[in-house]
C-alpha cells in the first residue's frame, strides 16, 4: 500500500516478527520498481495492536486498517475468525460513535477493483469461496473533515448563505 499511495504515511504493526520481516521484504520489493531501497512512507513495528493507546498520542492517527486480524490462534476456531471479528468490530466502532464508510459484506461481489491492494490472506480466503468483509473507519479530525467535504460535494450540498455570501445562523 505504501508504494501505491506514496502521499500517505503507513505504520505496519504485527506481534509476530516473521510477519513484520515479510512485510518489510514485500514493501522493499514494491519500492525497488522506483529504484528506492527503503520505503520513505512506511515504518514497521513489532507490537501488539491491543496496546495502540500506549504507542500513539490522541488524534495522532487518521485511519486504521485491520487486515485479517486473527484473534484465535487455534486452527479449530478458523471457521469463525473473520465473520465474528468483523461483527464485533462493527459493534465496537458504533459504540465509540466513529464514522463508518465503504461497508461491504462481500467486497469482490462485482469483481476486483484495480485500486484495491489484496493481501495474501484475502487471496487465500477468496480461493476458498469466502466473502471478504470491509469497513473504513474515520478516526482523525482531519480525515473526518475530508470525508464530510467529499460527501457534501458528492451530493452537491451547500451550506446555507444569505445573498451577501455570509453564513446564516
Amino acid at each position: 500500500m505504501s508504494y501505491k499511495y506514496p502521499e500517505y504515511n503507513f505504520i505496519g504493526i504485527d506481534m509476530y516478527d516473521e510477519l513484520v520481516r515479510r512485510a518489510s521484504e514485500k514493501a522493499r520489493k514494491a519500492w525497488s520498481q522506483a529504484e528506492v531501497e527503503t520505503p520513505p512512507n512506511l515504518k514497521l513495528a513489532l507490537a501488539n495492536i491491543e496496546q495502540i493507546e500506549d504507542v500513539f498520542e490522541e488524534a495522532e492517527l487518521e485511519r486504521i486498517y485491520l487486515n485479517f486480524s486473527d484473534p484465535w490462534p487455534k486452527a479449530k476456531h478458523a471457521r469463525r475468525h473473520s465473520e465474528t471479528l468483523f461483527d464485533f468490530s462493527l459493534n465496537a466502532i458504533a459504540d465509540f460513535g466513529l464514522q463508518m464508510t465503504n461497508l461491504s459484506l462481500n467486497l469482490h461481489r462485482d469483481g476486483l477493483n484495480e485500486e484495491h491492494v489484496m493481501t495474501e490472506y484475502e487471496q487465500k480466503f477468496m480461493g476458498k469461496g469466502m466473502n471478504i468483509h470491509r469497513v473504513e473507519v474515520i478516526v482523525g479530525e482531519e480525515a473526518l473533515r475530508e470525508y464530510q467535504q467529499i460527501r457534501l460535494d458528492k451530493y452537491k450540498v451547500r451550506e446555507a448563505t444569505d445573498e451577501s455570501g455570509e453564513d446564516q445562523e
